[in-house]
């Protein structure tokens, strides 16, 4: 009998998307499957549409709920679940229709989490090391693309601020590796079809200094006393967000405690020199017109290659 795998999908007026990622499930070529749709209190169709696919699958169970946050949403469909494992889906994107037999055809007993479209490949490596490559954007901080254990959210807590409505993917990942003793299996296989939705959370919410610090304590607030263990990583990090920031013309002022942190920690490093004139020539605007760039350039060849493969 193969294992049951619970799908989780976060719903919050979507109605466009929604029949396509729902239909992705239905269309998987591995059965043994539930999926359970949130309904976070769409003022849409959205919440109709779920109830509607519930009643013609009996593998579909729909959750409606006042709008909370799609981490409190995530959190819902978590309690709900009966599968072996878990995997998170957005309500904009859809599934290859291979994905959940590529997923089970790379599990193994000594894995509890599985990544895919990765550059590494069927590398297996200890949650230590997928949180430093996390913070150093070599894995995507995201939840979706994933399968994970269930049981590693067995002591799961949802304490993430609904007010972090960006980045909290980031967190989940970060407090399921600290709680957890685990191995991570890396796959190059493609899984999921991410959609850039103009209209999401992430590609409307301004850029901004007050919220990226924000963010940066309540990452802090999740590593707790193993900060210290990631540091090396959590400058970098950070660096990268003064790189974006920068490019996004918000203005930041040199003399923030985390950036000055940025300014010693890179003494002695060997850092690209687009990371060297970012630290050291702050007020140089010719150097901050050819960073933003090259960084929409890297932008845009990102775009293309994942938004139009």
């Amino acid at each position: 009998m193969n294992p049951l795998i619970s799908i989780v999908i976060p719903v919050y007026n979507t109605e466009i998307y929604l029949c396509n990622c729902i239909e992705s499930v239905i269309n998987q070529t591995f059965g043994s499957w539930e999926l359970l749709l949130v309904d976070d209190g769409s003022t849409d169709n959205s919440g109709e549409i779920c109830d509607a696919y519930a009643l013609k699958d009996v593998r579909i169970s729909v959750i409606h709920q006042n709008n909370m946050g799609v981490s409190d949403a995530r959190y819902v469909g978590i309690k709900r679940a009966s599968g072996d494992y878990l995997m998170f889906v957005d309500s904009d994107d859809d599934l290859c229709q291979e994905s959940l037999a590529t997923f089970m055809e790379n599990m193994s007993d000594e894995v509890s989490l599985l990544v895919s479209g990765t550059v590494f490949n069927n590398e297996i490596i200890s949650e230590e090391t997928y949180i430093k490559r996390i913070l150093l954007g070599d894995l995507a901080g995201c939840v979706w693309g994933k399968l994970f254990r269930k049981v590693l959210f067995e002591d799961y807590i949802q304490d993430i601020d609904r007010t972090v409505d960006v980045g909290e993917d980031q967190l989940l990942n970060l407090k399921l590796a600290l709680k957890n003793h685990f191995q991570v299996k890396c796959i190059v296989d493609k899984i999921y079809n991410y959609r850039c939705n103009l209209s999401s959370v992430t590609s409307t919410k301004p850029f901004s200094l007050e919220y990226e610090e924000y963010f940066m304590a309540k990452r802090l607030k999740v590593l707790g006393i193993s900060r210290n263990k990631y540091y090396h990583e959590l400058c970098v990090n950070n660096l990268m967000t003064l790189e974006n920031l920068v490019v996004c013309r918000v203005k930041v002022p040199y003399n923030r405690p985390w950036i000055k942190e940025l300014i010693s920690w890179s003494e002695g490093k060997h850092i690209c020199m687009r990371y060297r004139m970012l630290l050291y020539f702050s007020n140089n605007k010719v150097c901050k017109y050819l960073l933003a760039v090259d960084k929409r350039i890297r932008i845009f060849m990102y775009r293309v290659k994942h938004c139009f493969s």
